[in-house]
């Protein structure tokens, strides 16, 4: 997997201090329509480690897709 324990528990920090918008745009062709439930779900197989690599690593980078956007959205 490409992220450590401590990444993940920093991610988690991260969305439990904000309250994550509803509707979450990534670029111009994805977009989130319940960005809440989306991040919920991923931290829950992420943290359950049942998830084999490969897939661990998309949710990894579709949740830190999730944050960048929140932080600087798209336009």
């Amino acid at each position: 997997m490409t992220f450590t324990d401590i990444q993940l528990f920093e991610i988690e920090k991260f969305f439990n201090e904000i309250t994550i918008p509803q509707v979450v745009k990534i670029d111009a062709a994805t977009t989130y329509t319940n960005a809440p439930l989306f991040v919920q779900e991923n931290l829950a197989l992420l943290k359950s480690k049942q998830l084999i690599p490969v897939i661990a690593t998309q949710r990894w980078n579709m949740l830190c897709e999730v944050k960048k956007a929140i932080l600087d959205p798209v336009k």
